[in-house]
């Protein structure tokens, strides 16, 4: 079992296995990065724009909650998992709504590229932007036209390239470029 989770690592481009002298945490592929990126925000536009006008009042705090309980965390620096948790619970949400929660799941866990940066990201000022871009893909989800949840999604998910540039200046040899 043991083999094989690692060679599943390997094609995931997780692990690189050097035969003769062991095997290695592989760096983050900057390409394979991009592509999942696009691949999350065509699928998540497109579940956004499904249940654009149509939330409930109840719905609306539900988001408007995740958001506050984010703020409340920004500034503990201890705080990363649980920020995580609902930067997830916040995007997962309109698939819930949508009653496509499993490909939520799926896209997350064949997504290893983007999701190792987002955790780096934390551990940046990055992250005390969330509230606001959260703010903004919901007040486009109420009022907004397919082109305004469209850019405010953009904008929130393409910040990661801010984490690349400052992970890239701290640690150069975390990354590659496909």
């Amino acid at each position: 079992p043991m083999r094989e989770a690692l060679i599943m690592l390997n094609i995931a481009h997780m692990v690189t296995i050097k035969p003769q002298s062991g095997t290695y945490v592989a760096p983050i592929d900057l390409t394979l990065m991009e592509m999942e990126q696009f691949a999350r925000y065509t699928l998540e536009k497109e579940i956004l724009n499904h249940i654009r006008g149509r939330l409930t009042g109840e719905q609306e705090r539900a988001y408007r909650l995740l958001i506050e309980q984010y703020r409340v965390l920004e500034s503990d620096s201890g705080a990363e998992n649980r920020m995580l948790e609902l930067d997830n619970a916040f995007h997962r949400r309109a698939f819930e709504l949508c009653g496509m929660e499993a490909h939520f799941d799926h896209m997350l866990s064949t997504f290893q590229h983007i999701e190792r940066l987002r955790k780096f990201s934390l551990q940046t000022d990055e992250n005390k932007s969330v509230c606001g871009a959260h703010t903004r893909i919901l007040e486009a989800v109420l009022h907004g036209s397919e082109d305004d949840v469209g850019r405010t999604l953009h904008e929130h998910l393409n910040r990661y390239k801010l984490s690349v540039e400052q992970a890239r200046a701290i640690h150069p040899d975390y990354f590659i470029e496909g």
